[in-house]
């Protein structure tokens, strides 16, 4: 870290609906492409790497994973979706005129697999977290879950 910088302190926000409560860290999404066709989105934390290869968990059910495939730069690409505009106030980006992002928004839906583009019964495209990240969370959820019953314990035993 620099000077002036801070450390970051992972948080989350709870709710009843175990699909809408946040994912902390500071998040990128990586897609894999396989064979020229899409395999799968993984949102990972920038600073809590990888333990081992990607994996994707589902948020929703953790019972439901997907191991991605190792890149090799031919036929098994992974890239980061999320650019950065600005670092430390420096625009480090430019976006690239409409004309790209029209012909590449394009192309991106040509490797979307037919599967997933059907009307009719659509396979759903894999989207999960990390693994790293998932542990992370369900650890701050259980610590935040046992924080919450503490403050209900002291206040009936203050009633």
């Amino acid at each position: 870290m620099e000077e002036g910088e801070t450390t970051w302190k992972p948080c989350i926000k709870l709710s009843e609906n175990a699909i809408k409560v946040s994912n902390p860290g500071v998040l990128n999404t990586r897609r894999w492409i396989v064979d020229g066709e899409f395999a799968g989105d993984v949102i990972w934390d920038e600073c809590l790497k990888p333990e081992k290869a990607w994996r994707a968990v589902d948020p929703g059910d953790a019972t439901r994973t997907k191991d991605m495939p190792e890149p090799n730069g031919k036929n098994i690409i992974a890239e980061d979706m999320l650019v950065p505009i600005f670092r430390k106030g420096e625009l480090v980006y430019r976006p690239p005129p409409l004309t790209e992002v029209r012909a590449r928004t394009l192309k991106q839906l040509e490797m979307l697999s037919a599967s997933n583009k059907r009307l009719i019964n659509p396979h759903s495209y894999v989207v999960g977290l990390e693994d790293s990240l998932f542990k992370r969370k369900t650890e701050l959820i259980m610590a935040e879950r046992e924080n919450v019953r503490k403050l209900r314990a002291a206040a009936e035993g203050k009633k």
